[in-house]
């Protein structure tokens, strides 16, 4: 009976983190495709013009805008919590590398991403999978766009 339990925890915690991950990566990869689209259509000669910051952020506002309409939708918690995740990890990078001479601030803006989030997590009786997805989004956007 207790591996049973256990389970009920550790599989939909692997299935986030497992979406999670593929769908940041996705996001991550439309973006540098919009990116090289940008730069071979408007900056042919010299790509150095392309505003990057300017098209992180609305890639992660593209996904923030179509995760709020996925979690409005009748999708499975798990499809919900997948785009809850992708949505904040693409947010969080491009936070990170757009502020990485001031990290401070970038964490503080983060810290309040985060709390808006959990806000509305509270606010509207969400299950544990979306706090785990926060956490996994948040360790995940950090680990790649940190600079060492």
């Amino acid at each position: 009976m207790k591996i049973k339990k256990i389970l009920s925890y550790l599989i939909p915690a692997i299935i986030i983190l497992a979406g999670g991950v593929i769908l940041s990566l996705a996001a991550w990869l439309a973006y540098y495709g919009i990116v090289s689209l940008v730069e071979a259509v408007f900056f042919p000669l010299d790509p150095m013009f392309v505003p990057m910051t300017l098209l992180r952020f609305l890639s992660a506002l593209g996904l923030s805008v179509a995760t709020f309409f996925i979690v409005r939708s009748k999708a499975h918690e798990y499809v919900k919590t997948i785009f809850v995740m992708g949505a904040v990890c693409m947010i969080v990078i491009a936070t990170v590398i757009s502020l990485y001479e001031t990290l401070a601030i970038a964490l503080g803006i983060i810290a309040v991403i985060y709390a808006v989030v959990i806000y509305f997590f509270i606010r509207f009786k969400k299950t544990w999978y979306y706090y785990l997805a926060i956490v996994y989004a948040i360790i995940l956007g950090l680990a790649y766009s940190w600079p060492y």
